[in-house]
């Protein structure tokens, strides 16, 4: 994209799997975890995102010794996966230079347009269905708890989203 002005990526789907990425608790964005697809619209080459590795998602933080390691270190990005975000700031710190890059021609309308059109997607049910596909000896543990805290996250990610909007847009 800084070789030649008629590269573009997608900054709209960026932004949406930006905001997904938060929906699911997905901290670790960083430039090796995107892929890129490339279509030609006109002159333009388009770069679609393609998140991959998603191996932080639902992640959990468990233990006194652990806590203290993240927290001495410096590592407020890793955060638990619970009902909301601690810091959305600090959480998507690990994708700030893409973020930074790749979400600058969007605009505050268009951000609440994709936060919005995610939370009417993500209902109950297609929450619910999502889970029930943990593996069988996971659910029991898991699911419910996971599945709860996905609507929470849902149902604050427009505010969530426009908190980051506002970083970014300093």
């Amino acid at each position: 994209i800084h070789k030649d002005n008629d590269n573009q990526v997608d900054q709209l789907a960026f932004v949406r799997s930006r905001l997904f990425d938060m929906f699911i608790g997905d901290w670790g964005r960083h430039e090796d975890q995107w892929r890129w697809a490339e279509t030609e619209e006109g002159k333009t080459t388009l770069y679609k995102p393609i998140p991959r590795d998603r191996d932080q998602a639902y992640t959990l933080f468990d233990g006194f010794l652990l806590k203290k390691i993240i927290s001495f270190a410096g590592a407020k990005h890793l955060q638990n996966f619970d009902s909301t975000i601690k810091d959305v700031i600090k959480f998507n710190f690990p994708g700030r230079n893409m973020d930074f890059h790749l979400t600058n021609q969007v605009t505050v309308a268009q951000w609440v347009e994709i936060a919005k059109d995610l939370q009417l997607r993500l209902t109950d049910k297609i929450i619910d269905e999502a889970v029930l596909q943990l593996p069988p000896e996971v659910y029991p543990i898991s699911g419910p708890s996971i599945a709860a805290k996905l609507k929470s996250r849902r149902n604050v990610l427009m505010q969530e989203g426009m908190r980051l909007y506002n970083y970014l847009s300093r």
